[in-house]
């Protein structure tokens, strides 16, 4: 859809100037935080504005094309108050005790160790990572208001094991006051993504951990086919057989 605006040609160089800068400082989250929660503008004026915040200026003369602001994920909520826990696939490895090198990959033969790893990552500390609270060491900052929002919604992020089968996952607890959104949460996963790999979990892959039968494990959170899934997303008929231990 399209809207024919008569402005003069200096005017229209203007609002290309404008709406270039917008498109290459900006992304969609970025403006929209700039358009709603700074100037106050509702959904209808952004949408009525025109701008495509995923490719916000497509000027051709003295038309304007008028793009519709998907704001699905920056107002649907994510449902992760259902269930406040996210969960995610680890790398799990049975150490040689003499080599110290990875005699094993224990894959879906891990359930075994689940209070161990409890243990360890209920008490894991270190200098520069004194608490097991993520939430301590939560930044987004090229998001700050984003970054606000969500620490005023996530109280507390602790990780934890949990045990399906013989499979264990990382699950990380969380202490809410209210849900996020789609856009949130994709932020919130990448932080602490970036935290399982060079921060508290990335700390956490360097501890050999000794258990209560004799084996040196160590537990990998974070790898290139991480992702979460939201604990609300099981399907019921398995949940009675699942054990969470936090």
């Amino acid at each position: 859809m399209g809207y024919r605006i008569n402005r003069s040609e200096r005017e229209q160089q203007l609002l290309n100037m404008l709406f270039s800068y917008l498109g290459e400082h900006y992304d969609s989250s970025e403006l929209y935080e700039i358009l709603h929660h700074d100037l106050g503008m509702t959904h209808s004026d952004i949408e009525l504005l025109g701008f495509d915040l995923k490719d916000c200026y497509c000027m051709e003369s003295n038309e304007i094309n008028m793009g519709r602001l998907n704001l699905n994920a920056e107002t649907d909520l994510s449902r992760l108050m259902e269930r406040p826990m996210l969960l995610s696939t680890v790398h799990l490895s049975l150490i040689d005790r003499t080599s110290g090198e990875v005699e094993e990959a224990l894959y879906d033969n891990g359930a075994r160790y689940a209070e161990d790893l409890r243990n360890m990552m209920e008490h894991f500390s270190t200098d520069e990572y004194p608490s097991n609270n993520l939430m301590n060491y939560f930044v987004l900052p090229t998001h700050p208001k984003i970054e606000k929002r969500i620490r005023e919604k996530v109280l507390s992020a602790t990780p934890g094991i949990y045990v399906d089968g013989e499979t264990i996952y990382a699950a990380l607890k969380l202490q809410m006051t209210e849900d996020l959104t789609q856009r949130e949460l994709e932020l919130f996963e990448q932080q602490i993504a970036d935290q399982y790999e060079n921060g508290w979990g990335g700390a956490l892959e360097l501890q050999d951990i000794d258990t209560a039968c004799g084996d040196l494990i160590c537990i990998r959170l974070w790898h290139d086919a991480l992702e979460f899934y939201p604990a609300c997303n099981l399907p019921t008929e398995t949940e009675a057989t699942q054990e969470i231990t936090m």
